[in-house]
């Protein structure tokens, strides 16, 4: 029974918009104590007994270039305080069985075995260290410079090792596209002490440090490694040890603990400054130094294209993600010129625990496993998901734009069309089309970066759109003998009105109780002016005394919706 003239029509349009533009900006507070799912987990997953171990990853000896035998270049790290050593030399791997059964301690002072892969393009010098190789590397050779990184880096992975771009500005051979542009690893030297590398860039060259902030800002990750590049021992104006170190975070002191650390990035490049505390959580970033080895410092909070976000001139200092910044990274200088570099944080992400639910429920439905349904409207929750706050406009057809301000979403593939979006939540129609099962929802934002969640489709998935957009408490609904001329409706002493919801296409039966008995269901109606959204009228029974504050719960095929109040 079609319960909805010309003046009804109208309400329920104005509806929509009230709908997108109030009913579904609610905060995701629950949001804030999530674990980080970006480039490193520190604070959420590291377990209390993971220890900080500092370490140099590249060093030579007189088996390539070095002045110094391996032992006693060795020994000098580990006087010097040191947990670890990775002796590089070129195209060489040394032993270090020798030098362990001499100078290592369980936990205290380690060896690694690692080579400085030497390769060249067009006499440009592109070499790669590996760390924890356990054969040889030959230089591979390349087509160009990239193709150089990426075959010694496979060759590397194969020998069991860990590869890293060594001094990227030494005779400027890795420009910032050839950096941007490779796949094979995402470490890289951001501090290498050797005199003659160019850390700092020239007037026609980018520092180092600019050349990483530019691949993190077109979304490619990046860990930045500070190493001495030992050669020498005693020649003062040369590559001497105890200048450039990183402070790993690892399991316990062996290869392997270190190299996952460092392949997940979970460490921090040193030439001076030593952290108390670093954590990252996922609302933001916290750094305290240790102000008894580095002196006073200043701590930057840098983002997007080495935007300086935040500066603080304490030894304690916090930074809260925003989600526009696209990453964070912090650096740390104290009065020396000494510094820290923090690695990056990819502050776009979506909420770790169901980040894609029904956008009218929003996960307040009684079953445990949370789905959507196909023609149903569902939310994405998280952090950097768009740039600006915007409501989607229908295109000249009556569709909806599948990009809003850069914004897309795609279900199983298929793109989805969006209706609003902001740094922290995108609401977005499931396609018609979408099979029942497991999907992938992949959502990519302005800066390309993409975010991916599986949600559970089930034909019917239903949910009761409230007043706040949370999915409890009052629920949206119009009664329509107050809304509309008392023609409309016949005197039969029953008291009409409206609810909208969403996941009921499929439903073959639909109940809704209030205050746990039926109310009559005299339509259930598809609102073509918003694919995914239903307006089910209702009338309530004369011998139903209405009050307000009582429950209404819609079930569809047997499947309960969300608990709301009715309030009248």
């Amino acid at each position: 029974m079609a319960l909805v003239p010309r003046a009804s029509a109208r309400l329920a349009r104005q509806f929509v918009h009230i709908l997108l533009i109030c009913g579904l900006l609610s905060c995701i507070s629950a949001f804030a104590g999530a674990p980080v799912l970006t480039s490193i987990e520190v604070a959420a997953t590291t377990p209390p007994t993971f220890q900080w171990y500092r370490g140099n990853t590249h060093t030579h000896t007189t088996n390539s270039d070095g002045d110094s035998s391996p032992l006693d270049v060795a020994s000098h790290y580990k006087n010097l305080g040191y947990n670890f050593l990775v002796i590089s030399d070129h195209n060489r791997l040394t032993e270090v069985d020798d030098l362990n059964a001499a100078l290592g301690v369980p936990g205290q002072f380690l060896v690694m075995k690692g080579e400085e892969v030497t390769d060249y393009y067009n006499g440009s010098p592109v070499h790669i260290n590996s760390l924890n190789n356990q054969t040889v590397v030959l230089p591979q050779h390349g087509s160009d410079v990239v193709s150089t990184i990426e075959n010694n880096s496979a060759a590397i992975r194969q020998a069991g090792g860990l590869p890293y771009i060594a001094h990227p500005n030494f005779r400027f051979a890795v420009s910032a596209d050839d950096f941007r542009n490779v796949a094979g690893t995402a470490l890289f030297e951001i501090y290498n002490a050797h005199p003659v590398v160019n850390n700092d860039g020239d007037a026609t060259h980018l520092s180092v440090e600019a050349t990483w902030d530019a691949a993190l800002s077109s979304g490619k990750l990046r860990y930045g490694i500070a190493a001495d590049d030992e050669h020498t021992l005693t020649n003062v104006s040369g590559a001497l040890p105890g200048r450039a170190w990183v402070m790993v975070r690892a399991s316990s002191l062996d290869p392997d603990s270190i190299t996952d650390a460092m392949q997940r990035g979970d460490f921090y490049a040193s030439t001076g400054v030593m952290l108390q505390d670093y954590q990252v959580g996922a609302s933001g970033i916290s750094i305290t130094v240790d102000n008894n080895l580095s002196g006073p410092t200043t701590i930057d909070f840098i983002g997007k294209n080495g935007r300086l976000l935040q500066r603080n001139s304490t030894s304690t200092a916090a930074y809260t993600f925003t989600g526009d910044e696209m990453y964070v990274r912090a650096k740390v200088v104290n009065t020396s010129g000494q510094a820290v570099w923090t690695q990056p944080v990819f502050t776009a992400r979506l909420n770790a625990s169901n980040a894609i639910l029904n956008a009218a429920s929003f996960g307040n439905e009684p079953q445990i496993n949370k789905t959507v349904a196909p023609h149903s409207i569902a939310v994405a929750s998280g952090l950097g998901l768009a740039r600006a706050t915007l409501q989607a406009e229908r295109n000249s057809d009556g569709s909806f734009p599948t990009t809003l301000g850069g914004t897309t979403v795609t279900v199983s593939g298929r793109a989805a069309a969006i209706y609003y979006v902001s740094t922290t939540r995108v609401n977005f129609h499931v396609p018609d089309e979408t099979e029942p099962g497991p999907a992938e929802v992949v959502i990519t934002n302005a800066d390309g970066v993409q975010m991916r969640s599986q949600i559970i489709v089930e034909n019917v998935a239903p949910g009761i759109f409230t007043e706040d957009g949370s999915g409890r408490g009052a629920a949206v609904k119009f009664e329509t003998t107050r809304l509309l001329p008392q023609l409309f409706f016949p005197n039969d002493g029953l008291r009409r009105f409206f609810i909208y919801a969403t996941g009921v296409r499929a439903a073959a039966q639909v109940t809704v109780l209030v205050n746990g008995q039926p109310a009559t269901i005299e339509a259930v109606r598809g609102c073509y002016r918003l694919p995914g959204l239903y307006q089910i009228n209702l009338a309530l029974p004369a011998h139903v005394i209405v009050t307000s504050g009582m429950t209404l719960v819609l079930k569809a095929d047997g499947k309960d919706s969300n608990a709301t109040v009715l309030q009248f």
